[in-house]
């Protein structure tokens, strides 16, 4: 799929910077081949290094020392769009539940506020990489609520 992408979007060179000082740290083939939160691949000597946000629109992957990474990798809340939802909401104004953003993470308790047509979801503790259009998924305990789209 990599390949693929690469082929039909083209090869655009662009910046690694550390977000702690806006030094420019390396180089990479697209701003595209990066998520929130990845460690690995980077490229980069005298790590752990980690992504901590892309500017996809100027081709840029902004990355921090592992050191410096609470403060630019954690977050308390998100925005979420498209809910899908396999259980009933009763038009609710608020569920309280647990959520998943990355596939290895344990859920977190939070609450979900229903806002017109998105979601607005608060963590009972920061969670680790909340990337802009990957998945939330809300649970009961065992069982599955639904899920949304993070904007």
């Amino acid at each position: 799929m990599k390949k693929l992408l690469i082929q039909v979007l083209g090869v655009h060179e662009g910046n690694i910077v550390d977000i702690q000082n806006n030094q420019i740290l390396g180089k990479h083939s697209g701003a595209f081949q990066y998520t929130i939160g990845q460690r690995h691949q980077l490229g980069l000597s005298g790590g752990p290094w980690f992504v901590t946000s892309i500017d996809i629109d100027n081709n840029i992957v902004y990355i921090a020392h592992q050191n410096n990474i609470s403060s630019n990798l954690y977050s308390n809340s998100l925005v979420a769009h498209n809910p899908n939802w396999f259980v009933e909401t009763n038009n609710k104004s608020t569920i309280q539940c647990q959520a998943q953003v990355r596939y290895r993470q344990e859920p977190v308790n939070c609450v979900v506020c229903f806002e017109n047509k998105q979601l607005k979801v608060n963590f009972d503790e920061p969670i680790r990489a909340v990337a802009k259009g990957q998945s939330i998924v809300f649970y009961n305990k065992e069982q599955m609520l639904g899920g949304a789209i993070i904007a």
